[in-house]
């Protein structure tokens, strides 16, 4: 199911420090005309997935549903696609491996297992009907790649079957709802599962992992609430590694939490805590030559920061 075609070419090595050392750098502005999420809103919704996050290493919420490898044929089809990954993460790739005693290096080839699918299939919804996608949802796509060596996920790619299935309705000018939404969506849909369902194919030591890395961010929220923390830091200009660092426990680190890129790896931790025994403890942003990126790093909840 796997496939190994990413690479990384070699790039100078620079360190993870706190934001309040960072040098001041320009940034880019982006068009808002889609963004419906507030920063305040973005702060509350954050807070209560790091609660909940908590909470889930206490046993008071319920463990995900396990998926399998049967799940992953319905509506989904594996893409054949050649990705090379720009040099843009090489710095931190560096960064991670000296921070896990690797070497001053990024992942070789055959350290990476590549998996790119979209829902280009019919597939059978909860309610038993079959769905035929149309030409919008079909661009419901997961391209992730895993890297156990570095314990790391990096997702390449990521747009949900929800977030094209709104789209779809909104330019058939239906009506959203949620019931419209989940007649049209498969069993295995949410970016976490898929994350959880890679991740545990490919490592023997799922509590190992650390790091979740998001490549070119697109989603107008995420972008936005990603440049009112660069604003409001009174940055210009591109942003290279090693970007600016929150705390989660900070306000920035919260909202980047309660954004749609933040949504992932919190459900992966809440829905997986007895398997990964992870909480975010810090959260990294940078915008080299003007595409946003994000890294979440995690550790168990009694390690120290």
């Amino acid at each position: 199911r796997f496939d190994n075609t990413l690479n990384f070419s070699s790039a100078r090595l620079h360190p993870v420090i706190d934001h309040k050392d960072q040098p001041v750098h320009p940034t880019q502005t982006i068009n808002k005309r889609a963004r419906t999420l507030t920063y305040d809103n973005a702060v509350c919704t954050g807070a209560k997935l790091y609660q909940d996050i908590l909470e889930a290493f206490d046993g008071r919420k319920d463990p995900g549903h396990e998926f399998s490898d049967d799940d992953l044929e319905i509506g989904w089809s594996e893409v054949d696609q050649e990705r090379v990954v720009d040099a843009g993460w090489d710095a931190a790739f560096r960064t991670i491996g000296r921070n896990l005693s690797i070497g001053d290096r990024g992942p070789f080839e055959d350290e990476i297992e590549h998996t790119n699918l979209m829902l280009l299939q019919d597939f059978k919804n909860a309610a038993g009907e079959t769905v035929t996608p149309t030409d919008i949802e079909k661009e419901a796509q997961y391209e992730i790649a895993y890297i156990d060596k570095f314990r790391a996920i990096l997702a390449l790619e990521v747009h949900s079957p929800r977030h094209q299935v709104t789209a779809s309705l909104r330019a058939a000018n239906q009506p959203i709802t949620k019931e419209a939404i989940d007649k049209r969506i498969p069993p295995l849909n949410r970016f976490s599962d898929f994350m959880w369902t890679g991740w545990n194919a490919i490592t023997l030591l799922p509590v190992s992992l650390r790091y979740v890395l998001h490549d070119t961010i697109t989603n107008a929220d995420t972008v936005g609430i990603m440049v009112d923390i660069i604003n409001k830091h009174a940055i210009t200009g591109s942003i290279d590694w090693p970007g600016l660092t929150f705390g989660i426990d900070t306000e920035e680190g919260q909202a980047l939490l309660g954004t749609p890129n933040g949504f992932g790896t919190a459900f992966l931790l809440i829905d997986r805590a007895r398997e990964l025994g992870r909480r975010i403890v810090y959260v990294t942003i940078f915008n080299p030559g003007g595409d946003y990126r994000m890294l979440w790093d995690m550790k168990p909840p009694n390690a120290p920061r």
